[in-house]
């Protein structure tokens, strides 16, 4: 466990999400399987007893199908919590209208998008918010410029409109209402 690096997971590539998440859980059963052991209670397991390859003395405690089950329910619960997901759902009519957060950490980011019903595993992008960093500023822009894009035509993949929030503007509506 010392040598795996944690990242944060909105920021993280699907590959390394998984990799994470996989690494999350394994912490998790740990917990479990130290509570285990320093109380010297050991749970049957069938699977455990019957693979040949382990040494007894060595063998985890929660073991095979016990392990996945035990790993899946606690991912469920907090799935279900919302703290795994950096994104929050919201059932709709028309689908799950889903904010968000960018896997970009040099640019923050949310975007919205609809996941529509009836359409399993398709989405559909509606908005996208973020600030850049130096690098990718426009000539108008700063650091502290929000862009939205709006993407007001389903058949398009690009935005159709690109909406920006300058710093001046925000802090004067704010002040003069």
């Amino acid at each position: 466990m010392a040598n795996f690096k944690i990242k944060d997971i909105r920021t993280c590539t699907e590959e390394e999400k998984l990799t994470q998440l996989s690494e999350f859980k394994g912490q998790l059963i740990d917990i479990f399987e130290d509570f285990l052991n320093e109380r010297g209670i050991v749970i049957p397991n069938s699977e455990r007893d019957e693979d040949e390859d382990l040494d007894p003395e060595e063998a985890a405690n929660i073991y095979g199908s016990d392990y996945d089950l035990l790993a899946d329910k606690l991912m469920d619960t907090l799935e279900r919590w919302g703290l795994l997901k950096p994104e929050i759902a919201v059932d709709t009519p028309a689908g799950q209208l889903v904010a968000y957060a960018g896997t970009d950490a040099a640019n923050p980011s949310v975007g919205i998008m609809l996941k529509p019903k009836d359409i399993e595993g398709q989405e559909i992008d509606l908005a996208f918010a973020e600030t850049k960093c130096k690098e990718l500023l426009d000539t108008d822009e700063t650091e502290d410029t929000v862009s939205l894009y709006v993407y007001g035509d389903p058949y398009d993949e690009d935005y159709t409109k690109k909406y920006r929030f300058y710093r001046d503007d925000v802090n004067k509506a704010l002040s003069d209402s």
